[in-house]
């Protein structure tokens, strides 16, 4: 008899409902919910395949190693794949400047052969015509120059295309690059637009600098297939909400060290929305996370090194699309980040 009163008691409710004009009333949720994305940043090449390296792989929304890693591993991307379809595979793609990765390769019929092909010596230069630099002294290609983009991008989409890219970390788009003028065998300051005015001291170039941006990002978009994600890395992105607009969300490196008024670890700041760093800083992941920032409207904005924070989770819960990225160098601690799961 309770059990029919019972029964009958819960029919009126829903029928009160209805007609007071209610929305039909949802039984509440009893599944765990959706954990949130996390992202793997593996700095260097990625470690051989193993079982180990696959399952650990499969656990993350986001993977990505150096640049050109994936080509010829297309085997370790279907293993990948077949634990966990949503795992998106990707690089690091540098916006102008090699490394020792890239230039040990010159000459080679491989990825890193045929951009340096492609890029074929020419290097941006500084105001002493010396070849320009803007990381460790490695050389920059002069990507003010289009048919230079040109030349490189196509290297970078049949990369993507033949061997199944699905995001590349752009790193990265700056207001304003720094030159390593310090460091021994660098003469002059960088000098993107070859007038004899340094870049730091060239609003007309920094200017031009922030317009090829934009061509340079509709040239890839138009090279690369439709499902390749592009997240950019640097202040162009952070600072300029048209410029994020070209983009699948954003990189932030180091998170919370930088962007957020400080070098220290200013959580609180990335997590004030009325926050405005001093001159031109993001506002706070309110602002990062703004529902029509980004090309398709939300972005994925990647928390770089975010491993110290022990909310991490809490943090990415708060923020829709919000990623915590774990970054390491060398071979994996595979239990440090899901022990306890």
């Amino acid at each position: 008899m309770s059990r029919i009163l019972i029964i009958v008691a819960v029919v009126l409710a829903l029928a009160a409902a209805v007609y007071l004009g209610c929305d039909t009333p949802v039984a509440p949720v009893t599944e765990k919910p959706a954990p949130a994305p996390i992202a793997w940043i593996a700095n260097g090449n990625a470690p051989p395949v193993t079982e180990e390296y696959v399952t650990y792989a499969a656990k993350f929304d986001f993977v990505m190693h150096a640049n050109g890693v994936w080509a010829g591993r297309q085997g370790a991307m279907d293993r990948i794949h077949k634990r966990n379809p949503n795992t998106r595979l990707g690089e690091h793609l540098p916006t102008c400047s090699t490394g020792p990765w890239i230039i040990r390769e010159e000459g080679k019929d491989n990825y890193y052969g045929r951009l340096m092909a492609a890029i074929d010596g020419r290097w941006a230069v500084t105001t002493e015509r010396d070849t320009a630099s803007i990381w460790k002294n490695f050389p920059i290609f002069d990507f003010m120059d289009p048919s230079v983009r040109t030349d490189v991008i196509r290297v970078i989409a049949d990369h993507a295309r033949v061997d199944r890219v699905q995001w590349f970390m752009w790193d990265y788009f700056q207001e304003q690059y720094g030159h390593p003028s310090r460091e021994d065998g660098v003469f002059g300051e960088l000098d993107l637009d070859r007038d004899g005015i340094a870049h730091k001291e060239d609003p007309d170039e920094r200017e031009l600098m922030h317009k090829v941006f934009r061509w340079y990002v509709a040239e890839m978009r138009d090279a690369l297939p439709d499902s390749v994600l592009l997240i950019p890395n640097g202040n162009m992105a952070m600072f300029h909400n048209d410029f994020a607009k070209l983009f699948d969300g954003i990189y932030i490196e180091q998170f919370p060290n930088w962007f957020f008024g400080g070098q220290g670890p200013l959580l609180h700041n990335a997590l004030d929305p009325t926050f405005v760093a001093p001159g031109n800083g993001p506002r706070s992941l309110f602002h990062l996370t703004a529902p029509d920032r980004y090309i398709n409207g939300l972005g994925f904005v990647l928390l770089g090194d975010v491993t110290p924070y022990h909310d991490w989770r809490a943090l990415a819960d708060t923020f829709s699309f919000v990623v915590p990225a774990f970054n390491q160098t060398g071979q994996p601690e595979w239990p440090a980040i899901f022990e306890g799961d």
